[in-house]
C-alpha cells in the first residue's frame, strides 16, 4: 500500500489515473499498479478493490527495418522501433535519470543486443518524442555487421531478423511450481525488408504461420518476395498477465511452437558475378 491512485467517475465510466507516475499519460497506469489490490476510499466508505489488468492492445512495440545485403552476407541498414504503453513509459522514466549518451548505451544493451542476430551490431542514433508522453516514442537505430552463412552458391540467413539469437522463454523448463507473471500483455510487430544485391535471388522463404493459443496468445508470420527485395513480417501478441502453475503446459506448448517458427531460414542463391563483384580495369 505504498502508492495512491485516483479513480475518476465521468459519464458513467470509471477511469483509473496514476498521478504519481512520471511521464504516465492520462488513463494509463504503470503495470506495477495494474491488477493490484488496495484500499478504496469513496463517498460510500472504505472497501477493498482491485485495479484493472493491462490491455495488450495498449502496449505495442513496432519494429520496422530496412537491411541492405551483399552476396557475402555483410549488412548495413536501419530500424525504427516505435513504442506505446509500458515500454515507452519505462524508457521515458529512464531518460529522467540518465543523460542522452548514457541512455543510448543503456538502450543498446537493454533492448538492441538481445534482439538483433549474431554478428550484427545495432546502435541507437536518436530518439523522437522522448519528452512527450502523448506521442509514440521512436528509437532510430543503425545496423552494421554480417548475417548468416555464405557458401559458394548460397547465402543462408535467419528467417526472422529479430530475437532469433535470444532464448525463447519457457521452452527448456519442463515443470513450473510458481505462477507465471508476464508483468503486462503486449503486442510486438516486426516488418523487415531485405534489399538484395544484383545476382542474388530467392530460393526459400520462411513458411507463413498462424499459431494460436485461444484467448491467450497468437503468432502470425508472413513472407513476400519481390524483385530485388524480400519482406518478412511477424506479430506476437499475448493477452494474459498471470498464469497458474497448472496452466504452464499450455504456455510451454505455445512457446515451443514459437521457438520452432523462429528456426525458419531464408535461403538466397548467389550467381558467380554476385560473389566476385565487378572486375576493375587498370589503365
Amino acid at each position: 500500500l505504498d502508492s495512491t491512485l485516483v479513480i475518476l467517475s465521468t459519464g458513467g465510466k470509471l477511469i483509473l489515473l496514476d498521478p504519481g507516475e512520471k511521464m504516465c499519460p492520462f488513463q494509463t497506469a504503470s503495470w506495477r499498479h495494474s491488477d493490484a489490490a488496495g484500499l478504496g476510499q469513496s463517498a460510500q466508505g472504505v472497501s477493498f478493490s482491485t485495479t484493472p489488468e493491462q490491455l495488450f492492445k495498449d502496449n505495442v512495440t513496432s519494429r520496422v527495418g530496412n537491411v541492405y545485403l551483399d552476396a557475402q552476407g555483410e549488412v548495413t541498414g536501419h530500424i525504427n522501433i516505435v513504442m506505446t504503453g509500458q515500454r515507452a513509459l519505462h524508457w521515458r522514466q529512464r531518460a529522467l535519470e540518465e543523460d542522452d549518451a548514457e541512455l543510448k548505451k543503456e538502450f543498446d544493451r537493454g533492448e538492441l543486443e538481445r534482439i538483433v542476430p549474431e554478428g550484427v551490431e545495432a546502435h541507437v542514433d536518436h530518439f523522437l518524442s522522448m519528452s512527450d508522453p502523448y506521442s509514440n516514442l521512436m528509437a532510430v537505430v543503425n545496423l552494421t555487421g554480417s548475417l548468416g552463412t555464405a557458401t559458394t552458391k548460397r547465402l543462408i540467413l535467419p528467417g526472422f531478423f529479430f530475437e532469433t539469437s535470444s532464448h525463447v522463454p519457457f521452452v527448456n523448463e519442463e515443470k513450473r511450481l510458481e505462477p507465471v507473471d508476464m508483468h503486462y500483455g503486449e503486442r510486438v510487430s516486426d516488418d523487415v525488408t531485405y534489399h538484395l544485391p544484383d545476382g542474388v535471388t530467392t530460393e526459400g522463404l520462411p513458411q507463413d504461420a498462424n499459431i494460436g493459443w485461444p484467448a491467450h496468445a497468437l503468432l502470425v508470420t508472413k513472407s513476400v518476395a519481390r524483385p530485388g527485395q524480400i519482406e518478412i513480417g511477424q506479430t506476437l501478441s499475448y493477452a494474459f498477465t498471470f498464469l497458474k502453475p497448472d496452466e504452464y503446459q499450455d504456455l510451454r506448448g505455445f512457446y515451443q511452437k514459437v521457438a520452432a517458427a523462429d528456426q525458419e531460414q531464408l535461403v538466397l542463391t548467389t550467381s558467380p558475378s554476385a560473389q566476385t563483384g565487378p572486375v576493375g580495369v587498370a589503365h
